[in-house]
């Protein structure tokens, strides 16, 4: 939500993920039954994302190298979570 909202406020916005999809865990939530919203969660973000220009940089991780030498204004990092095994 920050990239569309960036770019809605006039930023040129570019958002890289390592996943071959945006969407991080709700991409594991809607397999889960009863979840379906969450395809029309990834849906709306989806199209978000192109209306707003955002530069969508799918399967692409950077690194600090990549961010310093990129000639971005500002960076915003998020990482996502790491599942983890219940006790």
């Amino acid at each position: 939500a920050a990239a569309t909202v960036a770019a809605e406020r006039g930023h040129a916005v570019t958002l890289f993920d390592a996943a071959s999809e945006i969407g991080g865990q709700f991409n594991v939530a809607k397999r889960v039954p009863g979840k379906e919203e969450f395809f029309e969660t990834l849906r709306y973000f989806r199209n978000k994302v192109k209306s707003t220009g955002v530069d969508l940089r799918l399967n692409t991780r950077v690194d600090v190298q990549a961010l310093v030498g990129g000639g971005f204004d500002e960076i915003i990092l998020a990482t996502g979570i790491a599942p983890r095994t219940p006790d």
